[in-house]
């Protein structure tokens, strides 16, 4: 049975690797998401467009690498 530590360190990787596909998938940069969902200045577009989906989108990246990082960091160092 894996420790713990590198059970949460394996869906942290997994859940790193979705993200990343995910906002591939949509566009994979604020412009693609503005071509796929729209701009927020756009006026018949309702919501705040693609710009804010894909800020969003990054941040949740950005927090799982972080997260991926610092359960990393607390491995011990033979086991990375």
């Amino acid at each position: 049975m894996a420790a713990p530590r590198t059970t949460h360190r394996t869906a942290l990787l997994q859940a790193l690797v979705a993200q990343q596909r995910w906002i591939d998938d949509h566009g994979g940069s604020c412009a693609g998401y503005v071509a796929r969902y729209g701009a927020a200045s756009d006026p018949d577009h309702y919501g705040h467009g693609g710009e804010a989906i894909y800020a969003a989108d990054r941040t949740q990246l950005e927090r799982l690498q972080a997260a991926y990082d610092r359960a990393c960091e607390r491995m011990p160092r033979g086991a990375r």
